[in-house]
């Protein structure tokens, strides 16, 4: 079985090339959509499901959705065995308030208003991207095509988790993740931010220019030798402006 999909990857994955390589030598194609399931089904990511014999994705990250759990898309020879395996082997029947999440959830996706979101988060990935590129940092991927940007920093002489800190006393969240070893370069590190929970607080492409104008600064100074007090007074004033919606 060849498998596909990734949580740190920002450009758009071939799932046609890769179902010819599964065809190719006989195997199954099974492609795990968790991070970009919103854009997929906005219509701004390929869409697996023509091709791969199995889909699964969770209900949250791009699809917005509740921290419940996850779904399986499959060709019909495999939904018997999907369900035998799943209940009751590996789990109990599914709460009634978790179902009527997902109810809710899939009515909200359909209507026009998600692809207004989904194609404003690609907007500010994109806007957020080429801000930090122009700032001179580097980008894994050299840019976005998804609602992620991982920042390259391999060549930097810091660890992950000291950069992580160092943004969490200014205000933002991120996330250290592994990149592909370089050669001469122990460290394997990339930074990942996303638009989409930002984008859901109304923030547009002048607010993601000033977070990228932030971000800049702090990332200039990695190892976090300093507090730029600055810097997180303007990320408080930038999430106050765009309080989580009630």
């Amino acid at each position: 079985m060849v498998l596909a999909g990734a949580s740190a990857y920002p450009r758009f994955i071939d799932f046609d090339r890769l179902r010819a390589v599964a065809d190719g030598v006989g195997a199954l194609l099974f492609a795990d959509i968790a991070h970009v399931a919103g854009l997929v089904v906005a219509g701004l990511h390929p869409d697996p499901v023509r091709v791969c014999d199995v889909v699964t994705t969770s209900t949250h990250k791009t699809l917005c959705g509740p921290r419940t759990g996850g779904l399986i898309l499959c060709r019909s020879r495999f939904a018997q065995p999907f369900d035998a395996a799943l209940s009751p082997g590996l789990q109990a029947a599914g709460g009634a308030h978790i179902m009527a999440a997902r109810a809710v959830l899939f009515q909200l996706v359909a209507r026009p208003e998600f692809r207004a979101l989904m194609r404003a988060v690609v907007a500010n990935a994109r806007v957020l991207a080429d801000a930090l590129s122009e700032a001179g940092l580097r980008l894994y991927g050299q840019g976005t095509d998804t609602h992620m940007v991982v920042v390259d920093l391999r060549a930097l002489d810091c660890e992950g988790d000291a950069v992580v800190r160092h943004l969490y006393e200014h205000g933002v969240l991120a996330n250290a993740v592994t990149l592909p070893a370089m050669p001469g370069r122990p460290r394997q590190t990339g930074l990942r931010l996303g638009s989409t929970a930002m984008t859901i607080r109304g923030a547009d492409t002048d607010a993601f220019r000033s977070i990228a104008a932030c971000l800049g600064v702090l990332l200039r100074d990695p190892v976090g030798r300093q507090v730029h007090v600055d810097v997180r007074d303007r990320i408080g004033t930038l999430a106050a402006r765009c309080p989580v919606p009630q």
